[in-house]
C-alpha cells in the first residue's frame, strides 16, 4: 500500500483547485488546510496532511495524512529489549485519519484523535537483509494552532500518547526479535496553510 508521487501530486492538485471554493476567511464556508511536519524531512522522510473544517461545524477538523521517516536511535532503543543490538527502524509509510476539535469557538487549543496503519522496515548493523511489519495506532493528542500574522499560515505544536498493536509481518532478524512499542509518546510541530 504505497502512494506514488503522481498520486500524491494529484491529491495536492485537486485540493489546490478546490481552494477558491473554500476560503479560510469566511466562517460560512468550509476550510481546507495543507500541512507538513518538517521533522520528518530531517529524518529522511516526508509528511503531507490534508485537513477539512466543514462550514456546519467550524470548530471540528477532519483529515488524512501520509508520512514516513527513519526513527532516531532514542526511539528505536526506547524499550530495554531493543537496546545495543544494532537495530535500525524505518517507518516506510503511515496512513492515518484524524478528528480534532477546538476547545472554544475561535480558540487555538485543540484536542484530537488519530487512527493510523503504519508499515515499518527493520535491519541490523552488520547483517544483510531486512524484515518488515505493520501496526495499528490510536493516538489521542493535544496541541495549539497559532497563526503568527493572523493569516492563512499557521504553526501547530502538539503532543500525544499512542497505543500500538502489531497487525502482521516479521520482527525477527539475525536471531534477535525486535519488540515494537505498545505505548508511543510523540511530540512535534506542524506547519500549515489554510484556504
Amino acid at each position: 500500500m504505497t502512494l506514488s508521487k503522481p498520486v500524491l501530486g494529484a491529491i495536492a492538485g485537486l485540493l489546490l483547485w478546490a481552494g477558491p471554493f473554500a476560503s479560510a476567511e469566511s466562517a460560512t464556508q468550509s476550510t481546507w488546510s495543507l500541512e507538513t511536519d518538517p521533522s520528518t524531512f530531517a529524518f529522511g522522510g516526508h509528511a503531507l496532511h490534508v485537513r477539512w473544517s466543514p462550514a456546519a461545524l467550524p470548530d471540528w477538523t477532519l483529515g488524512v495524512g501520509h508520512y514516513a521517516m527513519n526513527f532516531p536511535e532514542l526511539f528505536v532503543e526506547l524499550l530495554p529489549d531493543n537496546r545495543n543490538k544494532g537495530w535500525n527502524q524505518r517507518l516506510e509509510q503511515g496512513l492515518g485519519v484524524f478528528a480534532e476539535r477546538t476547545l472554544r469557538p475561535g480558540g487555538r487549543t485543540v484536542l484530537g484523535l488519530q487512527l493510523a496503519v503504519q508499515h515499518y522496515e527493520l535491519d541490523r548493523d552488520g547483517l544483510a537483509g531486512s524484515v518488515d511489519y505493520s501496526t495499528i495506532l490510536a493516538m489521542p493528542y493535544a496541541g495549539v494552532r497559532w497563526r503568527p500574522t493572523g493569516g492563512p499560515l499557521y504553526i501547530m505544536p502538539w503532543a500525544g500518547l499512542g497505543l500500538s498493536a502489531k497487525l502482521s509481518g516479521d520482527t525477527m532478524l539475525g536471531g534477535e526479535d525486535f519488540t515494537p512499542a505498545a505505548i508511543i509518546p510523540f511530540a512535534t510541530m506542524h506547519l500549515g496553510y489554510s484556504f
